[in-house]
Order: structure tokens, then sequence, then C-alpha cells
């Protein structure tokens, strides 16, 4: 009866679903219906995958890549148009009732399972095992989808942008500006309750590194600074390969069960085989191709719990079990889309049968493509010298299943999705061993002349050569709306055993919807290299950490007084392979100006037989890989600071002096290299943190050294042969103290060290350069510390002393300073090239002290402007509009500034002509 009732209910809303199907009509679940937004938040049902350009939401149950209330589940480029509609993995078997696999089942001997339009299961793990096996309860608050960053507590405190960003494409908004704040704080305190409850008892993946047996959650105190996770050896929730040092930026992780039978008959009408399934989602930040891939893990653990006949609980034998990711990918408008697998590749993937796509043109972009890379098969028996990859660890003897099939659905056709009167369970089944859903193991059609394989649609769209969608024949169907599956098999799955698979959803873009095809092949040779290497993930070094020194007509940018960030960005082994090489510096041209108008301006890279880079591209406007240079260095050595009085982006090839007062933006990144003759890449640059700086001269301060000098030092003790140069890095921050430097031979190697003798601190130790150069540590008081000499020429006798000079002020030096007041450009005539917009417009006041009041006067003595600053910067722009917020006329205007902290005034005149211009209307 139980069976029955069930039954009942599947058949009456599948035959509502047939008809629709046979009506012609396009039948994906909830485009019309939204589920809630509600749902992602406390104990959430859906989460999303967003770290990088590719995102992927994922539910509870299984349910993949259909979002909570727009439906099409992943957007590439992140935030910009859909490639896919919805996906799900899907699985088959025969189920039996002994080990010799000799007594089929007495109800459905063949049974499928797993999630396309509806799903067939429900979230939660399972209870117990075999006869005592049970679902958890749906509505406990541990029956929910996880999600974790890494960086989330610093993503929230320090670089709220990126948090924004990540909430704006959780709440489904058009603009990240559209988060708001308490938006932004929801999803950090749920990446806070998902790190805290991070749910290992149950399945979860997490990092070993303490070296003791099981998980020790972090410290609370190891998320304000993630490096700390690693250093420090905590184990973390999340997931890595063969490098723990490498783990993935985000993770998604659920847990689900096939175990109702109201869900697996409302599915496929197929009875449930007794699954747990465990699925990981991870992603990696990054710009170059690893940042269009996420990976997805999904292990099926055989627990039982389902009426095994006659009312009897227990755990089926599976034999010849196959299981496939199946999609219905809508590259941009799903009418026109196409088809393909690559057998090379195990691979299969959709792009655009045009090189226009409405959704994509209106941003400016062409289609791109969309992959599904099988990399990891189920394990089967192999020979002694198979190598099979389970649980991201190599076992000998064993092999992972390639792709053992693909084929391809069309709505409203003989290859139409599974219809309810035909058997759906048997479809599916013939459809994930690579036969025609409606045809008893009937392969797919094939054009003339071609014999028939399990592999249909396996040519090469780039090329439009072999067996290719979309040529309006009987075995190619003009483009339209697609989907397709994937599978792998057969293996068996006994009581208790596990099996998994590993697929990475690879995106492209190109110039056109071919040229897409070749930039998402090229992509995923990065996830085959993430694969081949168990994830030891290549990754760029870390980024400085870089202080702006702001002068007279000059700034200084150092990046040597952060010696633990020096340590991790210089001395780090990244993924076994990948060494630093050099730092650049870049001047940008605006604040967000592409990476390609970036002008670099130095490299400070290591003196050994790397010079140029040369790696391949990805060319978008041809589809090629062309080797391109992708560093320039010269063996100059590393230096860690520069100082920069020249415009480069002013004057490429001249030399235009810095402006004081005028924003100007820098960047420093470092990169890496490998030598290894299949390193992919070869070079990695760090993501660069754009700098904002104005030159000026400093309110109140006369400086007692400059940029570049060298202090006197004293050989106070010892007779040693060497020499200390104390060289001013930055001369804002002169202590005024003393310092001796001294040589240490105790620990049987020669090192030097300083103190802070006024302080009675040590403020650099353990120090082995004694070589010369610029690769020495930038130290209090902002200075390069440089000790040279032979190391056996200096003793613990030997003593060298140097004092600082610190910046001089008092009442006379701020009067002078009040003196220095000005405004630029003056005269202000039609604009300034730091104008963007061309009815907004302003002048700037400079050498300001902290607190400031202006007041603007006509020649007839009318009031125009106040203006008012209390904050530590040396600037005020006015915008030339009066207190009316008019814009004014052109003319003579008074500048009276007052300030009151040092009871000063100066009265400034300004002439201003006026362009001609026109507010804008709205």
């Amino acid at each position: 009866m139980r069976c029955s009732k069930y039954l009942l209910v599947a058949v009456t809303a599948l035959l509502q679903l047939s008809q629709s199907q046979q009506k012609g009509e396009r039948v994906k679940s909830d485009r019309s219906q939204p589920h809630a937004v509600a749902g992602v938040l406390g104990n959430p049902q859906y989460q999303l995958l967003n770290i990088n350009n590719i995102t992927s939401w994922m539910r509870a149950d299984g349910q993949s890549n259909h979002a909570p209330s727009k439906s099409e589940g992943s957007y590439y480029p992140r935030g910009m148009a859909p490639v896919i509609y919805q996906d799900g993995i899907v699985w088959g078997g025969k189920v039996f009732l002994d080990r010799n696999y000799t007594t089929p089942a007495p109800v459905q001997a063949i049974r499928v399972g797993g999630q396309m339009y509806t799903v067939g299961t429900r979230a939660g793990h399972v209870i117990g095992f075999g006869p005592t096996a049970v679902p958890a309860d749906t509505s406990s608050p541990e029956v929910r989808i996880y999600r974790i960053r890494r960086d989330f507590y610093q993503a929230y405190y320090e670089f709220s942008y990126d948090l924004r960003v990540d909430a704006a494409s959780y709440f489904e908004l058009s603009n990240w500006w559209d988060a708001t704040d308490e938006q932004v704080y929801q999803v950090f305190q749920q990446y806070q309750r998902d790190w805290d409850e991070w749910p290992v008892q149950y399945g979860a993946p997490y990092i070993e590194r303490n070296g003791i047996p099981g998980y020790q959650a972090p410290p609370v105190s190891a998320l304000a600074n993630p490096r700390d996770l690693i250093e420090k050896r905590y184990d973390e929730p999340g997931i890595a390969g063969a490098d723990p040092d490498s783990p993935a930026d985000q993770v998604i992780w659920t847990v689900y069960n096939d175990l109702h039978p109201q869900a697996t008959l409302s599915f496929l009408m197929s009875e449930p085989l007794g699954l747990e399934v465990q699925v990981t989602l991870w992603a990696y930040k990054g710009y170059d191709a690893i940042g269009n891939i996420y990976f997805k893990k999904a292990k099926l653990i055989n627990k039982g719990g389902v009426d095994v006949g006659g009312g009897t609980i227990g755990a089926f034998w599976i034999d010849s079990m196959f299981i496939g990711q199946w999609s219905d990918p809508d590259v941009g408008n799903y009418a026109d889309d196409l088809v393909g697998c690559d057998t090379l590749l195990n691979m299969g993937f959709a792009y655009n049968s045009k090189g226009v796509d409405d959704r994509f043109q209106r941003l400016g972009l062409a289609p791109p493509a969309i992959g599904y890379d099988l990399l990891q098969g189920p394990i089967v028996q192999g020979v002694l010298t198979d190598s099979a990859v389970f649980d991201l660890k190599r076992i000998r003897g064993k092999k992972n299943l390639p792709m053992t099939s693909f084929v391809y659905q069309l709505p409203g056709n003989p290859l139409a999705d599974p219809i309810p009167s035909r058997q759906p369970w048997l479809q599916v089944w013939r459809m994930l061993r690579g036969y025609l859903p409606n045809f008893p193991d009937s392969l797919y059609p094939h054009p003339p002349g071609v014999t028939p394989t399990k592999f249909p649609l396996s040519g090469d769209p780039v090329a439009r050569k072999g067996f290719i969608d979309g040529l309006g024949t009987t075995y190619s169907f003009e483009p339209g709306d697609r989907r397709l599956l994937m599978s792998s098999g057969p293996f068996t799955l006994a009581p208790g055993d596990t099996q998994e698979i590993l697929i990475a959803a690879v995106a492209g873009l190109g110039a056109d919807h071919v040229s897409s095809i070749s930039a998402m092949k090229f992509n995923d040779r990065a996830a085959k290299r993430s694969f081949r290497g168990l994830f030891a993930i290549p990754r760029p070094p870390a980024s400085p950490s870089v202080q702006v020194v702001e002068l007279d007509r000059e700034i200084v940018l150092e990046w040597g007084s952060d010696h633990d960030r020096v340590r991790e960005t210089e001395e780090k082994l990244i993924a076994g392979e990948y060494r630093f090489e050099g730092y650049n510096v870049y001047q940008l041209p605006f604040a967000s100006a592409p990476y390609q108008d970036w002008v670099r301006i130095a490299t400070f890279d290591v003196k050994n037989d790397v010079r140029w880079i040369i790696d391949d591209k990805f060319d978008a406007e041809t589809g090629l890989i062309v080797p391109t240079i992708v560093q320039r260095g010269e063996n100059t050595g590393l230096g860690r600071f520069i100082k920069i009085s020249r415009d480069f982006v002013e004057s490429p090839y001249g030399y235009a002096f810095l402006r004081n007062g005028q924003e100007y933006y820098f960047a420093v990144t470092a990169y890496n290299y490998s030598s290894q003759p299949n390193a992919l890449p070869r070079s990695l640059e760090s993501v660069a943190q754009v700098l904002t700086v104005k030159p000026r001269m400093p309110f109140g301060v006369r400086l007692k050294s400059a940029h570049g000098d060298t202090l006197r030092v004293t050989h106070t003790q010892g007779n040693g042969r060497g020499a200390v140069y104390p060289v001013v890095i930055n001369p804002l921050v002169g202590t005024g103290d003393t310092y001796e430097v001294r040589v240490d031979t105790s620990g049987g190697s020669v090192t030097w060290y300083a103190r802070n003798v006024s302080a009675g601190k040590l403020i650099v130790a353990g120090q082995a350069n004694f070589s010369g150069g610029s690769e020495y540590p930038i130290v209090e008081g902002g200075i390069l510390l440089a000790v040279v000499s032979q190391p056996l020429q200096l003793t613990m006798a030997d003593v060298f002393v140097y004092t600082i000079p610190a910046p001089e002020s008092s009442p006379d030096i701020t009067k002078e300073s009040a003196r220095r007041v000005g405004v630029f450009p003056n005269p202000y005539i039609a604009g300034r090239s730091q104008e963007t917009v061309n009815w907004q417009h302003f002048v700037t006041f400079n050498n300001l002290p902290p607190r400031v009041t202006i007041r603007i006067y006509n020649l007839a003595g009318h009031l125009v402007r106040t203006l008012q600053k209390d904050n530590p910067s040396q600037f005020l722009e006015w915008d030339l509009t009066n207190e009316n917020n008019w814009q004014v006329a052109s003319g003579m205007y008074i500048c009276y500034v007052e300030m009151p902290e040092i009871n000063e005034v100066k009265i400034l005149k300004l002439a201003v002509i006026q362009p001609q211009s026109f507010q804008p209307q709205y």
C-alpha cells in the first residue's frame, strides 16, 4: 500500500509534467515561481559559490545551479549573464540482495536517482547503517548547507568592498553598491556561524595541520589574519589536497540522501537505492585560468535503510552502476545553444551558435562557453602499475574510470527529456549508459559513414570538423535549447562502500562564440594541472605590504618594513615549485584602470638565470594560444623601496614632475616563477592594492634628513673591519633615538642585530647579509640598515652607533608653514586634468593645518561660500559653487583662510575663468 500511495502522488504530478511537454512547452521548474531569498540565511537551504569569476548556487537537497529567485543558477563572468539554468548529479544501477549479485531486488531491479528539474533527494545525513539507517530530520538545525571563506573576517573588517560584492550576488542584487550594511553583516554572521559549526562529524572535509588525529578547531584569533592558520599550523575547515598550505578560498558543503520514496518516485518514478551523498564545492581566487573554474566532488555511500523486499529494511548490493553530470546549460538566451563533447578531455560542454547573444550583447561581451570536465571518475580495480585518486590521495593498483558516454536532449522531439508515461527511470538508465532515452539500447544517430559510438557530437566545433551540433540534419539538429549528460561506469557499490567523482566546471570567454570554446579548453588546462598535482594550487606570492611616504613633489613607496610579510612573500615555496622572483611597481592612470593600462615603472628581481618569463596566453581575437612575455626581469637585484618624482602616465618618455596636491595611483606586486617543464602557468603575480597618494609639504614640520641620506655612524668599540650604513628611507618617522649595531657569533653562525639604546629594545636580529646592496631590512625610524663586511672580520666586540634625527616642530615652524598656504591652479582657466566630468570643477587649497575655515568673497565683498576642514589632510577642495550650489561666475575672488589652532590668517586671491558648459538635465 505504501508504494501504491507514493506512486499515485508521483504519477499525478508527472502526468501534469508530461502534458506540458506534449504541448511543446519549455518545462523548467520554478521559472515563474522564484524561491524565497529568506531561506539563504539562518539555517540556509541555499548557498552561493562566488569567490571568483564564475558563480554557482547549491541547495541543501542537491538541487544545483538554480538560484533562489532568478532561476538561472550560474553566471559568467560573475554578475553578468547566465550560462547554466540548472544541473545535477544523476546515478543508476542494478540492485541485488546478495554479494554475488545473483538475486535481484523483488521490486524494480533497476533504480535511478539524483537531480534534474525535480530532485529525488532530501537534505540531511543518514543515521545508522543497513537495517537501522534512517534519514536525519530535515527540520534539525544541522540539516542545512554550509559555506565558508578563509578571509571572511578580513573581508568584513578590512576589505569591506569584497564582502559587499559577495553580499550583492548572495542576495541577487543588480549592483554591488545595492547591498546594504545589514545584508553585508548578515553574510558575515553566516560565514562566522558556518566556520564555527563546520560539520566534520557528518563528513565535511577539513585541513589537517597540527599532527593531532581528528579535527581541532582553530582559535578565533586566527580569523583576523588567515596567514596564521598556516604559519601556526592550525587545523581549519575546508579542503586542500597534497599541500595543506594551499587551501581553497571558498567552500560549500552539504549532505543529502535518497531514503525518501516520495521524493525518488516523484523524481523519476524510481524506488530508493539507499545512498548518502556528500557534496563539496570549492573555488580559488585568481585573475588567471583558475579564476574561471570551480570544482565539485560528490561522494556516494551505500548506507541502506531501504525496503529490500517484504517490508524488510536493509542495504542493496548495487551492480552495473553509472553516475553522471546532467546539465541544462543556457548560454545567455537558451534558444540558440549547442553542445558537444571532447573525449580526450573527458568533457561535455555548451556554447552559443552565434557570435552575438542578446543577454551578453547588452553587456558588450561575446557569448562564453561552459564545460564539465570529469577529472576523477569512479574507482575500479586496476593493475599494479595503475594509480587512482580517491579523497584527493593516490591509491596504487586502482584506476579511475573516464567519461564512458555522452548524450544530449532537445525538447519537442524523440530526444526529449524523460517522459513519465514512458518509464522515466528507464529512460535515464539508458542515457547513463550512452543510449537514446526512448529506444531500447540504441545509439544516437551519427552522420552517414561514421561508426556510431557512445560519444555523439564529439567533433571540433572550432575547426568545424567531425560530428558537431547545429547543422540542421537528422543527426545534428538546429540550434536551440539543449541538455547534456556525461556519465562514467560501470562500477559496483556494496553495502558500506564509498565511491566519488570529481568534476571541474570550466568557463571561457573569447572574442566570439567559437573562440570562447578555445578559451574554455585553455582554462581547462589549469583544472587538469590542479588535479594532477592533487590541488597543490599554484598561487602568486603574498602581496607586499606597502607604506607610502608623501613628500614635497615626490613620494616614496617602501615594502621592506613589514618583516613578516617580506619573509612570507620571498621565502615561501608555493605548490612545491614556485619560487619568488621579483617585484613590479606600476603607476595607474586612475584608481580603477584596467591592468592593460597600467604603466610598469620598475622591476626589482632576484639575480639569477631568470630574466624575461614567457608563458602561454590565450588570445581572444584569434582563439590561439600565443607565447607571451609575462614578466620582464633584468637581474637588477631586489629592492624594497622606490622614490618617485616623475609622472610616468602623463609623460612616459618625457619628464613631468609630480605636483603637490594632485592624486596619483600606484601599485606594487610580487611575482614568482617555476622552472618545471610542465608548469602551468610559469609565473603568477600577486593581486595589487591600489595606493592613492598626494605629494605634499608637511605642515608644521621641518625635516632634519632627506630620503637617501646616509646617517653618520661611529665605531665605538672593537677593531673589526666593516661598515654600517643607515640609509634614510622615510624622513617623516625619524625618532631622535640612538641605536647600536652588534655582531652575534654565539649560535655557530655570524649574524648581526640592532637595538634602540634610548628605548632599550631590540629592533632587528638574525641578519646574515654582509654583502652590500639594497636587500637589507627597513627598520625602526624609516631606515634601510646595511652592514657590509666579510663576516669573520667583525666580532662580538664590535659596536656601531648612530642616531636618527627627528623632524623638528615649533611655533615658529608652524607659522612658517602657514605662510605657505595656497590654492591651485591659480588662475583656474576652464578646467584641469583631474576633472573627470565636464560640469564638475574644483580648485585645491594646500599646505593646510588640520582645522581650517575658509571664507570666499567676490570683489563686491559678498560672501560666496564657506568651507571647513577638521581632519589630518593637508588639502581641501572647492567645487567652484556658491552656498546655493550654483556655479560661480568667472572673476576674481578673495579667500580668507582662518587657522584657529595656530591663531593665523592667510588671505589669497583666486582668479576663476569658467568654461562654457551646461548642467546635466535629469
